[in-house]
């Protein structure tokens, strides 16, 4: 047994398509190079509402078919008889090229249940929120807005734009059937574009938060990433679990930022009457790792662990869809053998530089109320933006408005000066109004935070709501979706 070391690149339609030989049955994978990442902030969701309404059009098929949306890709999935997976792939693009959006209040009601079943954002994309804020791989910590909002022309809008045989790739574990016809619309390929931090004063923690992690951001693209959080995973275990016996999951979360960069949190299920006590063994972990780099055994099984998995043939599929990805994103294709040599040929050394590296931009996420004091470490600033020159309005007595606190009202934009930090929206990088059913307007910024302006708190705010409509454009203000009973992301 050893890993797969060729994986073949051909043509459909116009549509590249990578395979490979694995056991049966045949399984497929038709990627596209678009997903939450590349949502406008009031659009989050569209992608979603696509894929649901192609699955709806497909129908029951007589093999295992499914879909999913991820930070840059979506993707159509089947296994069975070859007959039956070319019968699936060639309904998926004909959805995709007459997109049905008879049932769309039907979907929209689908994905309200499922947002109220899941489980919110893991702990890396409540870091990449934190890190980025309200754009690219930030938006999945946000509500999907675009849900309950978006009407059918803009649903078949977004799908003939991004659901192109330019923008996508076909996976197989087995060479093509030869009755294979992928009739796409043409289009051109989206590239991933680079992600921009926030200017922030790092390291820090942040609370309220989901759960108690430390998230750092690390190179991707040779699988470093990976392997650092499988390594950092197994050490971290030891800590909190073995050790001091804080939680029973203790592990990593991977979230792919762009093509080199990813944000990999460490995370664990403790009682939040402990969280500062794992924060600060988590952040142990990291620094030991960052001092040490791993243990020869301890990398030693890293590689036998990758040998195992990336020689094992039932995981062709992954071989190719993993291709798949790397093409979408404008990588290097690798094979399962390029993967095992990248693996074994990496040092102790070049992994604790990565996590040293990264350690003076680590982001401690804790829950609500938690107290976290740690030498270097502070609390992250709400804003990355100064407070705007302007008017500073006082609050009305007795609406229950901390003292201190001012609203901001200036050329540049507007802002809350709180005892707890400064909230600040530009005009200029305000992506969405939300209105609130008491008149209060929340403005969500690209920076991250959101503003709300309740006017009715603050004195002389008469003219601040007039502002706020003849600055921002009209398209950005829209009704709370879930007064309206829409879901939230």
């Amino acid at each position: 047994m050893r890993p797969l070391d060729e994986i073949a690149v051909t043509e459909v339609d116009e549509v590249p398509v990578v395979w490979a030989a694995g056991p049966a049955p045949l399984s497929a994978s038709l990627v596209f190079r678009v997903g939450q990442a590349d949502e406008a902030f009031l659009d989050g969701g569209v992608t979603h509402l696509v894929e649901h309404l192609v699955m709806r059009g497909v129908g029951r098929v007589p093999i295992e078919a499914n879909a999913h949306v991820s930070t840059h890709t979506t993707a159509f999935e089947a296994t069975g008889s070859a007959h039956h997976v070319v019968a699936f792939l060639a309904s998926v693009c004909e959805q995709l090229g007459r997109l049905d959006t008879a049932a769309l209040d039907v979907e929209r009601r689908v994905l309200a249940a499922e947002a109220e079943r899941g489980s919110g954002a893991g702990p890396a994309a409540e870091a990449a929120a934190l890190r980025y804020g309200c754009r690219g791989a930030g938006l999945l910590a946000y509500r999907d807005l675009g849900v309950p909002r978006l009407d059918a022309a803009a649903v078949a809008a977004w799908a003939a734009r991004w659901f192109t045989r330019g923008n996508a790739v076909l996976a197989l574990t087995g060479p093509v059937p030869e009755d294979l016809r992928l009739p796409l619309p043409p289009g051109e390929r989206a590239a991933v574009a680079p992600a921009t931090r926030r200017a922030l004063r790092l390291p820090a923690w942040e609370s309220p938060a989901g759960g108690t992690a430390v998230s750092l951001p690390l190179a991707a693209g040779d699988g470093s990433d990976l392997a650092l959080a499988r390594l950092l995973a197994r050490a971290a275990e030891d800590a909190v679990r073995h050790e001091r016996g804080l939680a029973y999951d203790v592990d990593t979360d991977v979230l792919l930022v762009d093509p080199v960069t990813s944000e990999v949190a460490l995370h664990a299920d403790n009682d939040p009457a402990h969280a500062a006590e794992v924060a600060g063994l988590l952040l142990d972990v990291l620094e030991r790792f960052a001092a040490d780099g791993p243990a020869a055994q301890d990398l030693a099984a890293d590689v036998a662990q990758a040998f195992e998995a990336l020689a094992d043939p039932r995981r062709t599929g992954d071989a190719v869809g993993a291709a798949a990805h790397e093409l979408l994103l404008g990588l290097p294709l690798r094979t399962p053998a390029d993967r095992y040599e990248q693996t074994r040929r990496r040092s102790a050394g070049q992994l604790r530089e990565a996590v040293r590296a990264a350690l003076g931009a680590a982001v401690v996420l804790l829950p609500e109320g938690t107290a976290f004091e740690r030498a270097g470490l502070h609390r992250l600033a709400p804003s990355s933006h100064p407070v705007p020159a302007g008017r500073e309005l006082r609050p009305r007595p007795f609406r229950g408005v901390p003292r201190g606190t001012r609203l901001v009202v200036g050329e540049d934009g507007v802002a809350l000066r709180l005892p707890e930090g400064d909230v600040v929206a530009r005009w200029d990088d305000v992506v969405g109004v939300t209105v609130l059913a008491d008149g209060t307007h929340v403005l969500q910024t690209g920076d991250g935070p959101a503003v709300p302006v309740a006017t009715g708190d603050f004195r002389g705010a008469g003219d601040v709501l007039v502002q706020l409509r003849r600055r921002l454009p009209a398209a950005l203000f829209v009704p709370d979706p879930e007064a309206a009973g829409a879901p939230a992301g």
